[in-house]
């Protein structure tokens, strides 16, 4: 059985920590009057041991702490040192959290996340000790009226292409809670693209698993294809010129470049080149959303807020299952068949009761009732809960909960980040489909998501014109109104991934080593399973994370497990979290093994 004992990996340990001296001793944030975030100004040790870490897939990742600042994301050593930068310069956690978000995009060439893409975040400003919420998610086109009949993945098709959100939610948020000049945060991504990059065997990987799509369209072979007709490899020098071009034009001129100028024009005319039926109205009237962000009580201790999305409904609700449970008290997930099987039925409800206007399915039905809405506020009451968890101990409801079983999947970047003012983010940005789609568009360097591909259903509920969806979920915890945890997630599983770590660091005391270290479950993985058998009724398990004895009560209790070797426990959440103990000001982070983003503070 896993244990959750900390380790290291002793060479990316010593790279973190030695980039973390070097800052400490050349960037104090008091002496950088006039910001320069420019990687040209970074220095030479410091680029190298940086690049170092970028090429660190799949290594265990250690424990940093700092007394001052904080940040730690999914993937991109590089964009999180960016990041740094910007902390270490005076910045906000909000001027953070965007460098990193669009020098991430820039690494990844618009493949798992993209600037056409859709972002989320909650943010702690300490300066009112208020947190707020933002949804820059994906609208509907305003001409599409038939989304049943929008082709799916892989047809490629520009009705795919739904109105972005990222840019217009990160100038937003910028404008009310970034110290730094906004062209400033743009000089990390705009320096990736034209001097470019050593391509590693992750994104190498990706372009020829995608040859077939990134070859559809001349501007997009541009970019990909060598002049040689190669598409670029691993430890290929991989630039983008015509990317830099367009983020300095948004950097000096604004989004409006994007939803209302050059750009705009460029991607409309693509998308209907290609069948779309994005208008220049569509991106001109597009609005970022701040709302009151989800919010519940937890365990007599805790405030947790999400936005207020589907995603965030989706994880307090759980939440709030887990404390009716009494799994706060009981023994772990980890080592009782009891809390296992009672953890299992909670993390399963939630991706199964839709968003409003959605599915009825009769189980639902049997929940609500006939015509009553299940907002994003009532779910996360509890009300809703108590009704909730009555019906999860009944045996009837819970045989046709398991035939609806599903799992979730999405292509993103997690960003936590605290600074120097007090003020803390958790933030995840996406493309929300498959890598760089099925369509291949880029429009000036940037890839066009074709993220309608799989949610006609969905989008026929929400109606033309209307937001769609976002099962996002970073999430912020307060003690005695500060924060004491800051909590992203992506993948497949996102939602088990982020209940599991949550409950562990709030419930059971873990850090964020020990929190990623602790046993998961996840719902079935189709690409795990022997066979490629679709068993909807079960759970997927490490085989080394639970003993014998704990699978054998679970399924003793009527919910089927399947085993998988560590190997193959793909795409299981993808975790980052920090914590922060507002009395002695230590913040502690670590992220994901899966990837290579890292942690750095001071």
């Amino acid at each position: 059985m896993r244990t959750t004992a900390n380790f290291l990996t002793i060479s990316l340990f010593s790279l973190v920590v030695s980039t973390q001296a070097i800052f400490a001793e050349t960037k104090p944030a008091s002496s950088s009057p006039s910001p320069n975030l420019s990687p040209s100004h970074w220095k030479a040790e410091v680029r190298d041991n940086i690049w170092q870490a970028q090429q660190t897939w799949g290594k265990a990742k250690p424990l940093v702490s700092g007394n001052e600042v904080i940040i730690a994301s999914t993937t991109g050593a590089f964009a999180v040192n960016a990041g740094f930068e910007a902390l270490q310069q005076g910045g906000t956690a909000m001027d953070a959290a965007l460098t990193t978000s669009m020098s991430q995009i820039v690494l990844s060439a618009g493949c798992w996340n993209s600037f056409a893409g859709v972002m989320t975040l909650v943010y702690y400003d300490a300066e009112s000790n208020e947190v707020v919420s933002v949804n820059a998610g994906f609208v509907v086109p305003r001409a599409e009226t038939d989304p049943a009949s929008i082709p799916a993945a892989p047809e490629p098709s520009g009705r795919t292409a739904l109105v972005p959100g990222y840019f217009a939610g990160i100038s937003d948020a910028h404008k009310r809670y970034g110290k730094l000049p906004w062209q400033e945060c743009f000089a990390p991504a705009i320096w990736l693209a034209e001097e470019g990059f050593e391509i590693d065997d992750a994104l190498s990987g990706m372009v020829k698993s995608k040859q077939e799509v990134l070859n559809r369209r001349e501007s997009t072979r541009a970019i990909f294809i060598k002049e040689n007709g190669e598409f670029y490899r691993e430890g290929d020098h991989f630039r983008q010129p015509l990317l830099a071009i367009t983020l300095r034009s948004v950097a000096e001129k604004g989004v409006q470049h994007i939803y209302s100028g050059p750009w705009a024009e460029a991607m409309v005319q693509a998308v209907r080149e290609e069948g779309g039926k994005l208008t220049l109205r569509d991106l001109a009237q597009y609005e970022p959303l701040w709302s009151t962000p989800l919010q519940t009580s937890y365990g007599g201790e805790y405030e947790l807020y999400t936005p207020n999305c589907l995603g965030g409904a989706r994880l307090l609700e759980a939440l709030n299952l887990f404390e009716l449970a009494g799994l706060r008290e009981r023994e772990s997930y980890a080592t009782s068949a009891n809390s296992l099987y009672d953890a299992i039925q909670i993390a399963r409800v939630g991706p199964l009761i839709s968003s409003p206007k959605e599915t009825q399915d009769d189980f639902v039905m049997s929940l609500f009732g006939s015509g009553t809405t299940h907002s994003h506020e009532r779910r996360v009451s509890k009300e809703h809960a108590s009704v909730l968890w009555e019906k999860l101990n009944d045996n009837k409801w819970q045989t046709e909960l398991r035939k609806l079983l599903k799992a979730f999947g999405n292509h993103s970047d997690g960003i936590v980040a605290a600074d120097s003012y007090g003020n803390v983010v958790a933030m995840l940005h996406t493309i929300n489909t498959a890598s760089w789609g099925s369509t291949g568009i880029f429009v000036d360097g940037i890839s066009i998501p074709d993220a309608a591909c799989k949610r006609q259903k969905q989008l026929a509920q929400v109606g033309a014109g209307n937001r769609v969806p976002t099962t996002t979920n970073p999430l912020l915890a307060l003690k005695q109104g500060k924060p004491v945890l800051a909590s992203a997630c992506i993948g497949r599983g996102l939602h088990e991934s982020s209940l599991l770590r949550i409950h562990n660091v709030l419930d059971h005391g873990l850090g964020p080593r020990e929190a990623i270290d602790a046993p998961l479950f996840l719902s079935m993985d189709f690409n795990t399973y022997p066979q490629g058998e679709r068993r909807l009724t079960h759970h997927v398990i490490c085989e080394d994370d639970f003993s014998d004895g704990v699978f054998d009560g679970v399924e003793a209790l009527g919910q089927p497990l399947t085993k998988v070797p560590r190997g193959d426990f793909s795409n299981s959440g993808f975790w980052v979290g920090i914590t922060l103990d507002p009395s002695s000001g230590l913040k502690k982070g670590c992220t994901t093994d899966k990837c290579n983003g890292i942690v750095l503070a001071k």
